[in-house]
């Protein structure tokens, strides 16, 4: 029975050492049976479930809302003033009118002041950079689903290799030690195969618990139960094809945060206030005892209004003060002012040089931080294309070993029908055979994972 192995663009025909999807040690036959084949595209599928991704969502959504915050103008305010006033002459005592008074203001916002627009800014970035991160998140996530699948499948598979190398340790122990008896061989040779046979039996042992540890961190990764996972289904990278995985960013979140970074500080460094940024502009009437204003802010922008209607008179005592009975101001004798003002607020420009060379400062050290990430980044990039080299190099070499081993198992079965050799030459033939070909299985798995190491600092999965 032979299985065809995807290496790259090519393929090597090998005997097929055990069916994919067969349960572990450990595991039952019965729950192998009642649970269904797991892929790693069902796991895959899984990802967004993650609690890192979903976090990574939240997150994304939150930053979503502070941008819609960020943009909303203040909300229009009303606010109503009623109050009482008292009148008199200088030469009494007692108040000559009670009066009420009422006034009404209000204030709409025009649009955002500097102040809110770096903070509409400062969120458009921390939304930008959630969105990043979530991609990352998603892909790394991707990654190491990847990862546990390759390592908990490979740990099964070196389980049934170990299992037929314990059994010939077992049968060659059993062998020397009739040999042994006859007195064909030494006390110290049949110690020596007794004691590789209790290591590989060690070894075999240290495996199932590695292999059982792989399950249950997969099973944590993927939110599902262990037993769900006693047979998983061949890699895709075994049978040549390749993982379906989330498409990495074009530049990884710690580079865009980075960006975002220096682009806020450049902001800050461009940023100079105008000289009529603190202005205020005026215009006022007043009518008899009606009073209205009207204002503009430049720096919030807004608009307030406000109106003072005549007070309306509670009590007034008779008096020849000469006040009169309507409005009882005594403030000017001309029936209506109009007044326009404005107001120029100034400050000192010391403190803004500094501030200005603070910023200066900032963004030299922005730059210098992005520079170093980048060239951080391009090392890990060129360290994980040495790991595709490497990992190319050991699959082109455990092929060969592959190909190596099945002629020998041929050549050892055809001399076997003529008896130049014994049961057990062909069983270590085959035995031989089952550790080469999961040596390449390790190595092209090891291929696949170097490849998407290097699509996490390239940007594409297809580089």
């Amino acid at each position: 029975m032979v299985l065809i192995l995807g290496i790259g663009g090519g393929s090597v025909a090998a005997q097929q050492p055990a069916a994919p999807g067969t349960s572990a040690p450990g595991t039952s036959a019965s729950s192998a049976s009642t649970n269904p084949t797991i892929t790693l595209e069902d796991l895959l599928d899984r990802v967004d479930d993650s609690i890192e991704v979903r976090r990574a969502a939240i997150a994304c959504e939150t930053a979503l809302k502070e941008v819609d915050r960020a943009a909303l103008r203040a909300d229009p305010t009303l606010s109503l003033s009623p109050g009482i006033r008292a009148d008199g002459y200088e030469d009494s005592r007692e108040a000559d009118r009670w009066a009420a008074t009422f006034s009404v203001s209000g204030t709409i916002a025009t649009g955002l002041s500097d102040d809110q627009l770096a903070r509409l800014e400062r969120a458009r970035d921390n939304a930008a950079i959630a969105r990043i991160e979530l991609d990352q998140t998603r892909f790394d996530q991707s990654l190491r689903v990847v990862r546990l699948y390759h390592a908990a499948w490979l740990r099964h598979r070196e389980i049934q290799v170990l299992e037929a190398e314990v059994a010939g340790f077992a049968e060659r122990a059993r062998i020397d030690r009739l040999r042994f008896e006859q007195g064909e061989i030494a006390w110290d040779e049949l110690l020596r195969t007794e004691s590789e046979y209790r290591e590989h039996q060690a070894e075999l042992s240290d495996v199932v618990m590695s292999h059982r540890s792989a399950i249950l961190d997969l099973a944590l990764e993927v939110g599902v139960e262990p037993e769900r996972l006693a047979a998983l289904a061949t890699p895709p990278g075994i049978t040549g094809d390749r993982p379906t995985v989330s498409h990495p960013p074009a530049d990884s979140s710690v580079i865009t945060s980075q960006k975002y970074a220096l682009a806020a500080a450049m902001r800050d460094a461009s940023y100079s206030p105008g000289i009529l940024s603190q202005t205020t502009v005026r215009l006022g009437v007043d009518a008899g005892d009606h009073s209205a204003s009207l204002s503009y802010a430049v720096n919030g922008p807004a608009l307030s209004l406000s109106y003072s209607p005549a007070p309306f008179v509670i009590a007034e005592s008779s008096g020849d003060g000469g006040a009169s009975g309507g409005s009882g101001s005594g403030s000017s004798d001309y029936d209506w002012t109009m007044s326009l003002g404005i107001t120029i607020g100034l400050t000192g420009i010391r403190g803004d040089r500094v501030e200005q060379e603070t910023h200066l400062l900032a963004v030299d050290r922005e730059e210098a931080l992005l520079a170093y990430l980048h060239d951080r980044e391009t090392m890990q990039l060129e360290e994980a294309r040495s790991r595709v080299t490497q990992a190319d190099r050991d699959v082109e070499i455990t092929s060969a070993a592959v190909t190596r081993a099945d002629a020998t198992l041929a050549i050892v079965q055809a001399r076997m029908i003529t008896g130049q050799v014994t049961e057990m030459e062909v069983a270590q033939a085959e035995v031989s055979l089952k550790r080469a070909m999961y040596n390449l299985e390790r190595a092209i798995l090891n291929l696949e994972e170097a490849r998407l190491d290097v699509a996490r600092f390239s940007g594409s999965t297809s580089r």
